[in-house]
């Protein structure tokens, strides 16, 4: 035994002579066939790492021990070599090692706990969010038939079919009129928004003449138009291409985003409507400009978020249920499209929406894959 040893066990050498290799180094405990398989030529070494545990008084230190066999002449084995190593910086790094992994491993059970406890919580929104979205979609469709058939009757109230009314009655009916058209747009704007988010809104792609929709849609906003004052320009680039797009859908874009310039524009104000080729192949540009309130910048953040209303929008006293652009966003996407604005308070706004173009009908199938790849499920070309 080197005195060498006694050192790196921090004991005495003299007391470890004649002593078992076990007793010397209890760590070896338990490895008793290994040490055997040694002698017997089975193995041909042994290696073991562990901390010494020292005294108080003494620091612990980190040991490599390697046993190999001892032969006498070139293939007899006589007994055992045992190779002893202070390997202490190697042992605290490899402890710090240790350390920061059990450490991670902690963090990374906490990070599945709460992990599985925010799936959880997501599961249970969802399905509350699921029955509040069943929920609006049966109140709508059981209100939307008898305030359809109170609209009707209202109208044939106006137009004396029951019989004659005078200009106090008329007026009042023009006023239940008016809230009962603004009732069953909310109620088709609920309904939309249902549709869109169970991704039910199916498309029926197929070529169209922008301008000749647009034209359809202003007749149907003319009266209110001129009733505000209002100077309506329209700025079509010509020989613009067809666009690729749901023809009801697309109407709807349109009303919405002049209904808003409509609404927020002052008596005697502008709006044009303009369209042009887009800066991005492939699309149509149609933009929607006006001289109203404007929106911030802090708003315009939130613009087409749900059930969203632009703190200038409560300036102007007009109702609305922050649906409108929720709805739009929805659509010009589904048609692989995009919309944004560009606004200052008091300054107007501008709304910009693109639309794919449509090829010739030769090359529909390309542009159905086109918008397919965009995302959208369910599309039909005509």
């Amino acid at each position: 035994t080197s005195p060498n040893v006694g050192l790196l066990l921090q004991v005495n050498a003299i007391l470890l002579l004649g002593k078992p290799l076990i007793e010397v180094i209890p760590e070896l405990g338990g490895n008793e066939t290994v040490l055997l398989d040694i002698l017997r030529g089975n193995v041909p070494r042994f290696d073991l790492f562990w901390l010494n545990r020292a005294p108080d008084d003494q620091q612990d230190t980190y040991l490599s021990l390697v046993i190999l066999p001892y032969h006498q002449g070139l293939e007899r084995i006589v007994g055992l070599t045992v190779l002893i190593q202070d390997v202490t910086p190697m042992g605290q790094i490899h402890q710090l090692l240790n350390q920061h992994r059990d450490e991670l491993n902690s963090l990374r059970n906490q990070l599945l706990n709460h992990n599985a406890e925010l799936n959880r919580a997501n599961a249970e929104l969802q399905q509350l969010d699921d029955v509040k979205s069943t929920f609006i979609s049966v109140a709508a469709h059981e209100l939307q038939t008898p305030l359809s058939s109170i609209a009707g009757f209202i109208e044939m109230l106006s137009d004396e079919v029951y019989g004659s009314v005078n200009e106090e009655q008329k007026e009042a009916l023009d006023i239940v009129q008016r809230s009962a058209t603004r009732l069953i747009n909310i109620i088709k704007n609920l309904l939309d928004v249902t549709r869109i988010e169970a991704g039910r809104i199916e498309l029926a792609l197929r070529p169209i003449d922008l301008h000749n929709l647009i034209e359809t849609v202003v007749a149907e906003f003319r009266p209110q138009i001129e009733s505000r004052q209002q100077n309506l320009t329209l700025n079509f680039q010509t020989n613009l291409p067809f666009a690729l797009c749901d023809h009801t859908r697309t109407i709807q874009i349109i009303g919405n985003l002049l209904s808003n310039a409509m609404k927020y524009t002052p008596n005697q104000g502008v709006i044009e409507l303009k369209t042009y080729l887009a800066e991005q192949e492939g699309f149509i540009r149609f933009s929607v400009i006006d001289s109203g309130v404007g929106i911030s910048r802090e708003d315009q953040k939130l613009l087409f978020k749900r059930f969203f209303r632009a703190e200038s929008a409560n300036l102007t006293g007009e109702h609305g249920t922050g649906l409108g652009l929720y709805i739009t966003r929805s659509l010009v996407e589904l048609h692989g499209g995009q919309i944004w604005t560009e606004s200052e308070l008091w300054r107007g706004s501008k709304f910009h929406v693109t639309f794919p173009v449509a090829g010739r009908p030769t090359s529909l199938q390309e542009d159905h894959a086109r918008l397919r790849k965009k995302g959208r499920k369910h599309l039909t070309t005509f």
